[in-house]
């Protein structure tokens, strides 16, 4: 396996809340989110979750319209309809922050561009190692991303959330 996770695509700068409340879970169109579901690949499918922008909700079928905020150009999809269940907001605050040894996703740190740091669109299975609470930066936490030999992050509250948030509780990877 590469040392870099798979689908590296960097974020782009999409406002957490932007629109009218939409659906059961009460989000907003235009939110950031992330979402569980089944991309089609030469390989065959594949079950993800990535961070991507609400779009609507279908009270018919009850399910949210979502997209990729950064498609890749090589891509056969980039809009998916998923049930509300397969939904995390995984932006909004925390009350409490998450142990060591919690396992998590976590957004993929790709590069840093100056002052800003590129992260992936794709979540990937980790483990917090560390919490990181002094100094300026505020709350970080330090992880490891099992799947991926080597791979050590730091990664901060809106780039992570515990597996247990989401009705899919195991690693899909």
């Amino acid at each position: 396996m590469d040392e870099t996770p798979s689908t590296t695509r960097p974020t782009s700068p999409i406002p957490h809340q932007e629109g009218p409340t939409i659906g059961p879970k009460n989000l907003h169109t235009g939110q950031t989110v992330a979402a569980s579901f089944t991309i089609q690949e030469s390989g065959g499918p594949r079950a993800v979750v990535y961070s991507v922008r609400l779009d609507s909700y279908d009270p018919i079928k009850g399910t949210y319209r979502i997209s990729d905020p950064d498609p890749d150009p090589i891509s056969l999809e980039s809009e998916w309809d998923v049930s509300p269940d397969d939904i995390v907001d995984y932006i909004a605050p925390r009350q409490d922050a998450l142990e060591v040894g919690t396992m998590v996703y976590a957004l993929f740190n790709l590069a840093r561009v100056g002052k800003r740091r590129e992260m992936s669109t794709e979540f990937y299975t980790a483990e917090i190692k560390k919490v990181l609470s002094e100094g300026r930066k505020g709350l970080r936490y330090y992880v490891h991303y099992p799947d991926e030999p080597g791979n050590l992050s730091v990664v901060y509250p809106g780039e992570i959330f515990p597996m247990s948030e989401g009705k899919w509780s195991k690693s899909i990877q």
